[in-house]
């Protein structure tokens, strides 16, 4: 993170995590950064391999970016890259995000303690005043089964990266889905519009 000026957080439904390489700026998803995919009704703090995860395959984008000079360049600039090295982008950050879940595997603890959070209500000031959130605790097995799920997905962005299959498209789609269930399940007041280009940003410094 030392690289990096700002992190911005957004709650733009298509982003799950990102770099703009333009302003050089890490951005999260909030939802997706504190919750993980809804589990019988309740929504589950996101595990810290998760996290971890999402940045080390963002920082392999910066260092790609970084080593053909691009930092800083406009929309416009960066154009002819995407044309040319995207795919080639995607599949390296892939790989890394790979190599680092199965090394995550011989770390798991013996237990992991995670929160499973629902919320029906929230008041005027933004304030959840009809929820169940509890904590729990996932034996070595379930974090090792959740991570080679994890590392099946990526698997299969891959093969579908080297097939020519759109990237960008394919990601989009499923932040959607999974956002939108995070909002039916923590009843968030928010609409989640994939044509909306405002959603608003918190810019941290770090």
């Amino acid at each position: 993170m030392n690289s990096f000026k700002k992190v911005n957080l957004t709650i733009d439904p298509r982003l799950p995590c990102g770099y703009d390489s333009e302003k050089n700026i890490m951005i999260f998803n909030l939802w997706n950064l504190f919750f993980s995919l809804p589990n019988n009704g309740f929504v589950i703090s996101t595990p810290s391999w998760k996290t971890a995860g999402e940045l080390i395959h963002e920082f392999d984008h910066y260092q790609f970016l970084k080593e053909h000079s691009l930092i800083g360049k406009t929309e416009q600039e960066l154009e002819e890259f995407n044309n040319n090295y995207r795919h080639q982008l995607e599949k390296r950050g892939h790989m890394r995000l790979k190599d680092f879940l199965k090394r995550c595997k011989n770390i798991v603890p013996s237990e992991t303690s995670l929160y499973k959070i629902r919320v029906r209500e929230w008041s005027s000031t933004g304030e959840p005043i009809n929820c169940d959130a509890s904590p729990i605790r996932l034996p070595r097995k379930n974090m090792i089964d959740s991570i080679e799920d994890a590392i099946r997905q990526i698997s299969d962005v891959i093969g579908k990266i080297d097939s020519g299959e759109d990237y960008d498209k394919s990601s989009t789609e499923n932040s959607m889905q999974i956002n939108l269930k995070i909002k039916e399940v923590l009843s968030l007041p928010i609409e989640l519009d994939p044509s909306r280009k405002d959603y608003p940003k918190v810019e941290i410094k770090i």
